[in-house]
């Protein structure tokens, strides 16, 4: 029975620490029960293999938490509740830079990872095209998710360059040059809100009004998930379309469609869009899902001047080989409906505004990339514990979500799969609480539940 006064005024009382060596010295038939019903305690009580429901409180307390620990597993499984020195596995679904960085950020942790994906390899979704730039989303106002945004492109920039001095992969270090077409038109930036945010360290505004970045960059996408994944402790299994998943008395049970092979789980992370859709008591966010076109176009002498990453109405990308990568046009239509051919006019109408009198030569197509990627409503992307009161989905088998990333996936990504695996590992989260719950994947459903109570007492009024 912890009965630590609340963990605001009491915090000591209530860290994984604790809650690991109460696991530690349990048994199958020790009970937990707390007055507290806060959603971390929950969530580390769970994660320490101590897993608790909220129930109705004792006397004047309105909710408390209790659950008597599980006296039985299946055959096989390994319970999320671990001895010392046993290894614990998770399955990741999407094998792009969400599953992937996911995917790293276990194994370093010591965990055996599966990755499944329906695709006959890395990146074939968002992450499929052959340049990806390294960008930070701005603000105009100092709140919750201007510093996520910041910290993740700072935490982002840092691990590229470590994992690039260690030979993992090739991190190409370019200016980034954001002209004014490329600023959000509704909420246009202000230069003044940015100086009093930002400061003057991570980009200087220009006079005509662009923002130029000097800790911008670009990498191959494809070839960073191959680097991520490179690791012993991480397996694959591709061509593997819509693998089902059963819930466990502790973890998971996922199984391929063709039903051919099992894999047993302590953690089930989705790290793909088209995954999520498929779920809909997961997909309260009602995700967006847009098709954007890339096309790949012959260098000529104008465009080999253009070193650095051009970004306005488009995107341009330094040459690689004999070709420049033009990023992208944007449609509200799944993959397979855009007209590709319109598409890559569109590209080269308006590359050529952006430079307009630099570039006087034809541009050849080469070839172009459709890929599709997902938003919320609110443009935040989905990322930790799927929060729910539910006998499927609970602190005893948690879904764990990195999803919706948008434009800016190769800065939130990796931050997002830290903040992953330090949530399943019980590590100390690299977000404040108001940082986590903007990200929580639950907030869609957890706004649905509470105008439906709204509702029903409005309704139980008159």
């Amino acid at each position: 029975f912890l009965d630590g006064f609340s963990p605001d005024r009491n915090p000591q009382l209530w860290k994984p620490e604790l809650f690991a060596l109460l696991a530690e010295h349990s048994t199958s038939e020790s009970t937990v029960a707390t007055y507290s019903s806060a959603g971390h305690v929950r969530r580390n009580l769970g994660n320490a293999g101590l897993p608790v429901k909220r129930a109705k409180g004792w006397a004047k307390k309105r909710h408390m938490l209790s659950s008597p620990r599980e006296t039985s597993k299946p055959d096989r499984f390994r319970s999320s509740a671990k001895t010392l020195g046993e290894i614990q596995k998770a399955v990741v679904l999407g094998s792009g830079l969400a599953g992937s960085t996911v995917a790293h950020a276990l194994a370093g942790r010591g965990w055996q990872v599966k990755i499944m994906d329906p695709a006959s390899g890395f990146g074939a979704g968002a992450s499929g095209i052959p340049q990806l730039a390294l960008r930070l989303r701005l603000f105009n106002e100092a709140n919750a998710a201007a510093q996520i945004y910041l910290q993740a492109y700072l935490f982002t920039y840092r691990w590229l360059v470590r994992l690039a001095s260690e030979g993992k992969f090739f991190w190409h270090r370019k200016q980034i040059r954001q002209s004014a077409t490329a600023m959000n038109k509704r909420k246009p930036l202000s230069p003044e809100k940015l100086a009093r945010i930002y400061g003057n360290k991570l980009f200087q505004t220009e006079r005509n009004g662009s923002l130029c970045f000097p800790f911008g960059g670009w990498i191959d996408p494809i070839e960073l998930c191959r680097a991520l994944c490179s690791s012993p402790k991480i397996t694959h299994m591709f061509n593997t379309p819509n693998p089902s998943f059963e819930a466990q008395e502790h973890g998971w049970r996922v199984q391929s469609s063709q039903g051919n092979q099992t894999e047993w789980a302590d953690a089930l992370i989705i790290a793909s869009p088209q995954a999520l859709e498929r779920l809909p008591i997961l997909n309260e966010a009602k995700l967006e899902f847009t098709t954007g076109i890339s096309t790949a176009v012959r260098t000529c002498d104008e465009l080999k001047k253009k070193d650095h990453i051009f970004t306005g109405l488009r995107t341009l990308f330094p040459a690689r080989g004999n070709s420049h990568l033009v990023s992208a046009t944007y449609q509200r239509v799944r993959a397979g409906e855009s007209d590709a051919k319109a598409a890559n006019q569109e590209n080269i109408i308006a590359l050529r505004q952006m430079l307009q009198s630099d570039l006087k030569a034809p541009l050849d197509v080469l070839t172009h990339y459709e890929r599709e990627r997902a938003n919320t409503y609110d443009r935040l992307p989905l990322i930790g514990q799927f929060q729910k009161s539910s006998v499927s989905y609970n602190a005893t088998n948690p879904i764990y979500i990195s999803s919706a990333h948008g434009s800016t996936g190769l800065a939130t990504c990796p931050f997002a799969a830290e903040i992953i695996a330090a949530e399943i590992c019980g590590d100390p989260l690299p977000v404040t609480e108001e940082q986590r719950l903007l990200l929580d994947p639950s907030r869609y459903y957890q706004r649905a539940q509470k105008k439906n109570r709204q509702t029903s007492s409005e309704s139980k009024k008159t």
